[in-house]
């Protein structure tokens, strides 16, 4: 793990270390989400090409079947169930293609983000703090047991199956009533060019599966990281929320901006924003950008935690390390006041130069400046990262 990508490891190479550690932590975290937002574009474009196998299947079915080729209401109607008959097979076999590539993009992003979060601890203090690693069985049960909106992910990818083909038999059912030839019915599945494609069944299909990938990549990513807060809870005290605030913000994230957490009871910790029972690792709604970052002991609460050997590492930090190791949480940020304090080259890896370029004259989107779209990272990538 290239640590000092996140933070330099010496001592003469870090910022004021008047700035507490947890607002050290949250400028590596908020620089690791916008890679994970690139990961995430990787994951829609190749979910997407997935999408597009299942169209073109579709689009040979009703070729096929065309059930506007006939006349009369009984054998239109028997074109019309074999059409849904083919078509049901190729839409189950393509979200369990889908599934199938999901599950494995995100066990690995689980294994990756687990690294990473003792990349960034252990770089900023130079110390091997998180000794505690999760394991693959741990892994293997994060995945099954996340939850997006209440549901497993991969229990998502079989309810959009179903949507699709229960949006494809209406779709059709209303062409026919409405004399629809074949070009017309095909229109109904791919959408217009006019509209770019955006109003068809799988224009929809395409924008709710966006949503989910996006969103179980935030989920996975926080369970992972979560997980090793856990179990390295002897020198973590607790965990914030890190709520990313600008103008797409939800109001339920601002009203838990800043907020944190005890790590063993789950109550809110002196100083917390809010006083609400941890409510779980975000996304605590679709497209939810949160994140939770980890909130160390104090340096004194440390000594002892590890035994003397560890008390001895920690002795040997500057004093300016140890007086930032106060136990305090970090301050709010924005994803442009990030921005703000990298330097030119930094901002030009994160954005790519063209976009540096157009954040610096004002004229980038927030929408591209969150969301990477164009500027796919594979999860080979993300771990070199």
């Amino acid at each position: 793990m290239r640590c000092d990508m996140w933070w330099p490891g010496s001592a003469r190479k870090r910022k004021n270390m008047a700035e507490s550690i947890s607002d050290i932590f949250a400028d590596k975290f908020v620089g690791r989400t916008l890679r994970l937002n690139r990961f995430a574009e990787g994951q829609r474009q190749v979910v997407f090409g997935l999408l597009q196998n299942i169209e073109t299947e579709l689009s040979g079915h009703m070729k096929d079947f065309d059930p506007s080729a006939v006349r009369g209401v009984k054998f239109r109607q028997n074109r019309l169930t074999k059409l849904m008959e083919s078509v049901q097979e190729s839409i189950a076999a393509g979200y369990k293609d889908i599934a199938r590539q999901q599950a494995g993009a995100l066990t690995d992003l689980a294994h990756t983000e687990a690294a990473t979060v003792a990349g960034i601890v252990n770089g900023v203090m130079d110390v091997d703090i998180l000794t505690v690693t999760s394991s693959d069985a741990t892994i293997r049960a994060l995945l099954n047991d996340t939850m997006v909106e209440g549901a497993p992910v991969q229990e998502w990818w079989g309810r959009q199956a179903q949507v699709t083909r229960d949006r494809f038999r209406d779709e059709m059912r209303k062409g026919l009533f409405q004399g629809d030839g074949l070009n017309d019915l095909l229109k109904r599945v791919r959408g217009t060019r006019a509209n770019q494609f955006k109003d068809g069944i799988m224009g929809i299909t395409r924008k709710n599966a966006e949503r989910l990938v996006r969103t179980s990549i935030n989920s996975i990513s926080n369970a992972a990281r979560m997980e090793m807060f856990t179990a390295n809870s002897d020198i973590i005290n607790g965990v914030q929320a890190l709520v990313t605030l600008d103008n797409r913000t939800s109001l339920l994230c601002i009203s838990r901006s800043g907020a944190s957490w005890d790590m063993k009871t789950g109550a809110p910790l002196p100083g917390s924003s809010t006083q609400i029972q941890f409510p779980g690792s975000p996304p605590w709604h679709w497209h939810c950008r949160s994140i939770l970052i980890p909130v160390l002991k104090s340096f004194e609460e440390m000594l002892g935690a590890k035994g003397k050997r560890f008390d001895q590492k920690l002795e040997k930090l500057g004093p300016g390390t140890q007086a930032s190791m106060d136990g305090q949480v970090a301050g709010d940020m924005t994803f442009d006041g990030w921005l703000k304090k990298q330097s030119a080259t930094r901002v030009n890896e994160v954005l790519g130069p063209g976009r540096a370029e157009l954040w610096r004259s004002g004229k980038l989107a927030l929408a591209d400046l969150v969301n990477q779209n164009g500027r796919p990272l594979t999860l080979v990538q993300l771990r070199e990262a």
